[in-house]
Protein backbone atom coordinates (compact mmCIF):
# COMPACT_ATOMS: atom_id res chain seq x y z
CA UNK A 1 0.00 0.00 0.00
CA UNK A 2 1.66 3.48 -0.76
CA UNK A 3 0.20 6.68 0.00
CA UNK A 4 0.86 10.46 -1.79
CA UNK A 5 2.37 12.84 1.44
CA UNK A 6 0.99 15.93 2.36
CA UNK A 7 2.88 18.96 2.52
CA UNK A 8 4.61 20.51 5.57
CA UNK A 9 2.33 21.62 8.46
CA UNK A 10 -0.81 20.85 5.53
CA UNK A 11 -4.33 20.48 6.94
CA UNK A 12 -6.43 18.39 4.69
CA UNK A 13 -10.42 17.68 4.47
CA UNK A 14 -11.05 14.65 3.01
CA UNK A 15 -14.09 12.97 2.04
CA UNK A 16 -14.19 10.70 4.63
CA UNK A 17 -16.25 11.40 7.81
CA UNK A 18 -19.40 14.41 8.02
CA UNK A 19 -19.56 17.77 7.24
CA UNK A 20 -20.35 18.56 10.73
CA UNK A 21 -17.30 17.05 11.73
CA UNK A 22 -15.66 20.58 10.38
CA UNK A 23 -16.60 22.40 13.41
CA UNK A 24 -14.32 19.82 15.48
CA UNK A 25 -10.77 21.47 15.01
CA UNK A 26 -8.26 18.98 15.36
CA UNK A 27 -4.90 19.84 16.52
CA UNK A 28 -0.88 18.59 16.62
CA UNK A 29 2.21 20.35 17.88
CA UNK A 30 4.93 20.29 16.86
CA UNK A 31 4.28 20.34 13.09
CA UNK A 32 7.93 18.68 12.83
CA UNK A 33 9.93 15.83 14.70
CA UNK A 34 13.19 16.16 14.65
CA UNK A 35 15.63 12.95 17.02
CA UNK A 36 18.47 12.86 17.20
CA UNK A 37 20.62 9.92 17.95
CA UNK A 38 21.03 8.29 20.52
CA UNK A 39 17.98 9.45 21.58
CA UNK A 40 14.81 7.26 19.71
CA UNK A 41 11.62 8.56 20.51
CA UNK A 42 9.66 11.95 20.80
CA UNK A 43 6.26 13.47 21.67
CA UNK A 44 3.39 15.10 20.23
CA UNK A 45 0.25 16.87 22.04
CA UNK A 46 -2.91 16.03 19.95
CA UNK A 47 -5.99 18.34 21.16
CA UNK A 48 -9.62 19.16 20.72
CA UNK A 49 -10.75 22.39 20.92
CA UNK A 50 -14.04 21.53 19.87
CA UNK A 51 -17.05 20.81 21.79
CA UNK A 52 -17.83 17.28 21.21
CA UNK A 53 -15.49 14.46 21.51
CA UNK A 54 -13.62 13.23 19.01
CA UNK A 55 -10.96 10.31 18.33
CA UNK A 56 -7.77 10.30 16.36
CA UNK A 57 -5.76 7.42 14.25
CA UNK A 58 -1.85 7.89 13.95
CA UNK A 59 0.13 5.82 12.08
CA UNK A 60 3.58 6.28 10.59
CA UNK A 61 5.35 6.04 7.22
CA UNK A 62 8.17 5.59 5.91
CA UNK A 63 8.92 8.45 3.66
CA UNK A 64 10.63 9.26 0.45
CA UNK A 65 10.69 11.32 -2.30
CA UNK A 66 11.02 9.14 -6.37
CA UNK A 67 11.15 11.50 -9.21
CA UNK A 68 9.97 14.97 -7.25
CA UNK A 69 6.60 13.18 -5.62
CA UNK A 70 6.50 12.18 -2.41
CA UNK A 71 5.91 8.35 -1.46
CA UNK A 72 4.39 6.66 2.24
CA UNK A 73 5.03 2.90 2.35
CA UNK A 74 4.02 0.98 5.97
CA UNK A 75 7.03 0.43 8.29
CA UNK A 76 7.31 -1.50 11.32
CA UNK A 77 10.29 0.53 12.04
CA UNK A 78 8.42 3.50 13.96
CA UNK A 79 5.44 3.70 15.82
CA UNK A 80 3.10 5.76 17.57
CA UNK A 81 2.21 4.53 21.01
CA UNK A 82 -1.08 4.17 21.28
CA UNK A 83 -2.27 4.57 17.70
CA UNK A 84 -5.81 5.53 18.93
CA UNK A 85 -6.68 8.79 20.70
CA UNK A 86 -10.15 9.32 22.28
CA UNK A 87 -10.11 13.38 23.34
CA UNK A 88 -13.06 14.79 25.28
CA UNK A 89 -13.79 18.40 24.59
CA UNK A 90 -10.45 20.58 25.78
CA UNK A 91 -8.54 17.71 26.17
CA UNK A 92 -4.61 17.38 25.38
CA UNK A 93 -3.46 14.02 24.93
CA UNK A 94 0.16 12.80 24.54
CA UNK A 95 1.82 10.37 21.84
CA UNK A 96 4.62 8.96 21.76
CA UNK A 97 6.55 7.88 18.44
CA UNK A 98 9.10 5.55 18.84
CA UNK A 99 12.17 4.11 16.59
CA UNK A 100 11.78 0.38 17.89
CA UNK A 101 13.92 -0.55 14.76
CA UNK A 102 17.38 -2.09 16.68
CA UNK A 103 18.98 -1.10 12.99
CA UNK A 104 21.59 1.07 13.25
CA UNK A 105 20.65 4.45 12.38
CA UNK A 106 23.08 6.00 9.25
CA UNK A 107 22.97 9.45 7.92
CA UNK A 108 19.21 9.99 8.44
CA UNK A 109 15.48 8.66 8.62
CA UNK A 110 12.88 10.31 7.01
CA UNK A 111 9.03 9.62 8.22
CA UNK A 112 5.39 11.03 7.71
CA UNK A 113 3.10 10.54 11.00
CA UNK A 114 -0.44 10.55 9.69
CA UNK A 115 -2.87 11.71 12.56
CA UNK A 116 -7.15 11.19 11.07
CA UNK A 117 -9.55 12.53 12.89
CA UNK A 118 -12.17 9.61 13.43
CA UNK A 119 -16.17 11.08 13.24
CA UNK A 120 -17.85 9.71 16.20
CA UNK A 121 -21.30 8.26 16.40
CA UNK A 122 -22.82 10.60 17.70
CA UNK A 123 -22.25 13.13 15.13
CA UNK A 124 -25.47 13.13 12.66
CA UNK A 125 -24.81 12.44 8.95
CA UNK A 126 -26.49 13.93 6.67
CA UNK A 127 -28.50 11.87 3.79
CA UNK A 128 -26.62 14.27 0.90
CA UNK A 129 -23.90 15.90 0.04
CA UNK A 130 -19.85 15.26 1.20
CA UNK A 131 -18.40 13.93 4.19
CA UNK A 132 -15.15 15.24 5.64
CA UNK A 133 -12.73 14.87 8.36
CA UNK A 134 -9.42 16.10 8.78
CA UNK A 135 -5.93 14.62 8.63
CA UNK A 136 -2.63 16.51 9.68
CA UNK A 137 0.49 14.57 7.75
CA UNK A 138 3.58 15.53 10.26
CA UNK A 139 7.23 15.53 9.08
CA UNK A 140 9.68 12.86 11.19
CA UNK A 141 13.29 12.93 11.09
CA UNK A 142 15.58 10.33 13.25
CA UNK A 143 19.08 11.86 12.67
CA UNK A 144 22.65 10.75 13.32
CA UNK A 145 24.38 14.27 14.69
CA UNK A 146 28.02 13.73 12.51
CA UNK A 147 25.38 13.53 9.14
CA UNK A 148 25.48 16.71 7.20
CA UNK A 149 23.99 17.91 3.96
CA UNK A 150 26.38 18.89 0.84
CA UNK A 151 24.38 20.63 -1.11
CA UNK A 152 25.72 21.16 -4.86
CA UNK A 153 23.77 23.33 -7.48
CA UNK A 154 22.75 23.89 -11.47
CA UNK A 155 20.71 25.66 -13.59
CA UNK A 156 19.24 24.68 -16.97
CA UNK A 157 16.83 26.78 -19.43
CA UNK A 158 13.90 24.76 -20.42
CA UNK A 159 10.64 25.82 -22.20
CA UNK A 160 10.87 29.39 -21.09
CA UNK A 161 11.49 28.49 -17.81
CA UNK A 162 14.59 28.96 -15.58
CA UNK A 163 15.02 25.49 -13.82
CA UNK A 164 17.29 25.10 -10.66
CA UNK A 165 18.36 22.15 -9.64
CA UNK A 166 19.50 21.31 -5.46
CA UNK A 167 21.64 18.01 -5.58
CA UNK A 168 21.98 16.93 -1.89
CA UNK A 169 25.22 13.93 -1.64
CA UNK A 170 25.57 14.21 2.01
CA UNK A 171 23.76 12.07 4.87
CA UNK A 172 20.88 14.20 6.25
CA UNK A 173 18.58 16.90 4.13
CA UNK A 174 17.97 20.49 3.83
CA UNK A 175 14.72 22.54 4.14
CA UNK A 176 14.57 25.36 1.66
CA UNK A 177 13.05 28.65 2.13
CA UNK A 178 13.18 31.79 -0.14
CA UNK A 179 14.83 30.71 -3.48
CA UNK A 180 15.69 33.66 -5.42
CA UNK A 181 18.65 33.77 -7.89
CA UNK A 182 20.00 36.68 -9.02
CA UNK A 183 22.31 36.85 -12.50
CA UNK A 184 25.28 39.39 -13.58
CA UNK A 185 23.37 42.63 -14.22
CA UNK A 186 21.46 42.09 -11.39
CA UNK A 187 18.06 41.27 -11.77
CA UNK A 188 16.44 38.73 -9.81
CA UNK A 189 13.84 35.35 -9.70
CA UNK A 190 12.01 34.27 -6.90
CA UNK A 191 10.64 30.71 -6.44
CA UNK A 192 8.84 31.52 -3.00
CA UNK A 193 9.90 33.63 -0.36
CA UNK A 194 8.48 30.65 2.56
CA UNK A 195 9.24 26.80 2.44
CA UNK A 196 9.41 25.31 -0.83
CA UNK A 197 10.66 21.85 -0.03
CA UNK A 198 13.17 19.33 1.20
CA UNK A 199 16.21 17.97 -0.23
CA UNK A 200 16.94 14.71 1.30
CA UNK A 201 20.12 13.19 1.40
CA UNK A 202 21.38 11.11 -2.00
CA UNK A 203 18.78 12.73 -3.45
CA UNK A 204 17.79 15.82 -5.55
CA UNK A 205 14.70 18.34 -6.39
CA UNK A 206 13.89 21.00 -8.82
CA UNK A 207 12.21 24.21 -9.06
CA UNK A 208 11.33 26.42 -12.22
CA UNK A 209 10.12 29.81 -12.50
CA UNK A 210 8.97 31.74 -15.43
CA UNK A 211 11.83 34.33 -16.50
CA UNK A 212 11.45 38.08 -18.12
CA UNK A 213 12.35 38.32 -21.85
CA UNK A 214 15.46 39.41 -20.70
CA UNK A 215 18.73 38.88 -18.62
CA UNK A 216 19.06 34.96 -18.53
CA UNK A 217 20.82 32.88 -21.24
CA UNK A 218 22.45 29.78 -21.69
CA UNK A 219 26.16 30.47 -20.85
CA UNK A 220 25.76 33.46 -17.82
CA UNK A 221 26.26 32.78 -14.61
CA UNK A 222 23.74 33.16 -11.67
CA UNK A 223 23.74 33.62 -7.83
CA UNK A 224 21.88 31.58 -5.70
CA UNK A 225 20.03 32.57 -2.65
CA UNK A 226 17.76 30.30 -0.17
CA UNK A 227 17.67 29.94 3.41
CA UNK A 228 18.62 26.54 4.87
CA UNK A 229 18.17 24.74 8.54
CA UNK A 230 21.43 26.19 9.54
CA UNK A 231 21.00 29.51 7.93
CA UNK A 232 21.71 31.44 4.69
CA UNK A 233 22.69 29.14 1.63
CA UNK A 234 24.55 31.41 -1.16
CA UNK A 235 26.11 29.87 -4.20
CA UNK A 236 26.78 30.05 -8.47
CA UNK A 237 25.74 28.52 -10.84
CA UNK A 238 26.62 28.57 -14.90
CA UNK A 239 22.94 28.82 -16.82
CA UNK A 240 22.87 25.48 -19.21
CA UNK A 241 20.93 24.81 -22.39
CA UNK A 242 18.00 22.14 -21.45
CA UNK A 243 19.09 18.91 -23.01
Amino acid sequence: MRLRAISELALTILVLGSVQAMASSLQVTPVRIQVEFPAAASTITVSNPGDTPLSAQLRVFKWTRIDGKDTLAPTKDVVASPPLAKLAPGQPYVVRIIRVSKKPLAGEETYRLLVDEIPGRQVSIPSFGPRFAIRQSIPVFFTDPAAAPRLSWAAAIKNGKLLIKARNEGGRRVRISALNVTNESGASLGYGENFIGYVFGQSSEQWTAAMPKKGFAPGGTITILAQGDNGPIKATAKIQAAN
